[in-house]
């Protein structure tokens, strides 16, 4: 079966080329490549991930890395497009959605599992199938007046949802499942902190919501890793030393805090409230690791407060090189004047520059709406907001929220099919979470319990931003592990 995709693949991709189209003809080919590794090891796929997409994305370290060959990068950072339009990120979704079918298909196909083991998750595949079916009716109807902006704007904002349908097929049993924990530990978590002095030294040792060293998605993968550690060490899932466990904790809390990324601690707060109401933490472990996670975040606020009393702090129109080197008085003494600055915008959205301008363009969105509520305005012609209050040029970035892109791009039967595919996930994941709490099995509760956490952090995330790499890697994870704990649903060989 992988066979025979794969010379489909090729011959098309020979196709391509003997009428000029090289490039493409080789972006298929790794495609075709990538689906094959997608197939067999998970893990690879997901590592590649990171490399093309969530890693470039943070703009102080995309500076430092060299281009080579046709591989250059664009000004914020993401690899450019040497593939026929493709981009390396492209490659590797396209390989998972593929993947995704060809093992869906095989165990549909298999005799070595009972029927009621290749059975699908109604709740999940149903309304998820009907979005995606809606998504292709909205970037075919716009073919004929954008052409391939159609599905350059699909693939820009949606693409990445492949990810959620391919990790739940794909990691079935708890050796694969380790490996894909341990993969977005290191990768969001352990490699972004090592990579600050990189990110320090370009941008300046400036601080503030204007000298970032992370942007928000990055932040909020920051933070989903550290409460994973922390999840998995009091469920001694890993064995990693307490010490480190707590330093790590400490270093988040403090880039998280500095930074000021609001809608990480809308997320934050969610998260650590549904963890509460879990009682995601063993009471067991509270004695032994619990103090340390608790000295870690103290240590962190104090750690904030003397970065933000000594260290220069950026304003808006600074530029980080002209920081370096600018005097130590600070725009913010202490902590508590900076939450009060930056949480403003909770309390009086119209009092903060950010908000205001975000609450500018939801109501020009809402504008654009109202003339087509139903099946939106489709996907290719990208965004324009005419805001004559903010700018005399129309603004030509997405509205940050989710919920108004899709509303705007595919109507009120695309949004309420999304908000149903969320509602069938949740519901799956936490008959899961239900099932798991007996089964002693440590990994697919841990995974599980941050598949509940994570869904309803992200949906408070997505209300200032769209999709985040973390988010979607989170949540098909724990419904891998779900569909291990559920009567009706497939397991690979070896899950236990």
């Amino acid at each position: 079966m992988l066979l025979a995709s794969s010379l489909l693949i090729v011959a098309a991709a020979g196709g391509l080329a003997l009428a000029g189209h090289w490039a493409l003809g080789v972006g298929l080919l790794l495609v075709a490549a990538m689906t094959a590794i997608s197939v067999r090891w998970p893990a690879v796929s997901v590592s590649a991930l990171l490399l093309a997409a969530y890693l470039p994305s943070i703009p102080y370290f995309a500076v430092a890395l060299p281009a080579v060959g046709a591989l250059k990068r664009s000004d914020s950072g993401t690899w450019g497009q040497p593939f026929g339009g493709l981009q390396i990120s492209d490659i590797v979704l396209l390989a998972m959605l593929a993947a995704a079918c060809l093992i869906v298909l095989k165990r549909h196909l298999s005799s070595d599992q009972p029927r009621a083991a290749r059975r699908v998750p109604l709740m999940v595949w149903l309304p998820a199938g009907l979005f995606a079916c809606w998504m292709f009716i909205e970037v075919a109807r716009n073919l004929g007046r954008y052409g391939i902006s159609a599905p350059g704007e699909f693939r820009f904002e949606y693409l990445g949802l492949a990810v959620v349908p391919y990790l739940c097929v794909a990691a079935r049993d708890i050796t694969c499942q380790r490996r894909l924990l341990w993969v977005l530990l290191v990768g969001t978590l352990f490699v972004p902190l090592a990579l600050v002095p990189v990110i320090g030294a370009n941008k300046g040792w400036t601080v503030g919501a204007d000298s970032r060293f992370f942007p928000a998605s990055v932040s909020l993968g920051l933070f989903y890793g550290a409460g994973a550690l922390v999840l998995a060490k009091a469920r001694r899932v890993v064995r990693t030393p307490t010490w480190l466990v707590a330093v790590t904790v400490g270093l988040v809390g403090v880039f998280v805090f500095i930074d000021g990324n609001r809608s990480v601690w809308l997320a934050g707060a969610g998260a650590v409230l549904v963890t509460a109401l879990l009682r995601a933490f063993p009471r067991q472990s509270i004695r032994r690791d619990g103090v340390a996670v608790a000295a870690a975040v103290c240590a962190s606020l104090a750690v904030s407060w003397v970065a933000l009393a000594s260290l220069p702090v950026a304003v808006s129109g600074t530029s980080a090189s002209s920081t370096r080197g600018s005097s130590t008085s600070p725009a913010h003494s202490n902590p508590l004047a900076y939450v009060q600055t930056r949480g403003i915008a909770y309390v009086d959205p119209s009092a903060d520059r950010d908000s205001a301008w975000r609450m500018a363009v939801w109501r020009s969105a809402f504008r654009q709406i109202r003339a087509v509520p139903v099946v939106g305005v489709g996907f290719g012609g990208y965004w324009n907001f005419p805001i004559p209050s903010i700018s005399k040029y129309p603004v030509k970035v997405q509205p940050h929220d989710v919920y108004i892109q899709t509303w705007l791009k595919t109507g009120g039967v695309g949004l309420l099919l999304y908000l149903a595919s969320i509602a069938g996930v949740f519901a799956y994941v936490f008959r899961a979470w239900i099932r798991t709490q007996a089964s002693g099995k440590p990994i697919p509760v841990l995974l599980v319990t941050i598949g509940v956490i994570v869904l309803i952090s992200s949906s408070l995330f997505m209300v200032v931003y769209s999709f985040a790499d973390t988010s979607l890697l989170w949540t098909g994870l724990a419904l891998g592990a779900a569909a291990t704990q559920l009567p009706g649903s497939p397991r690979a060989p070896g899950a236990s």
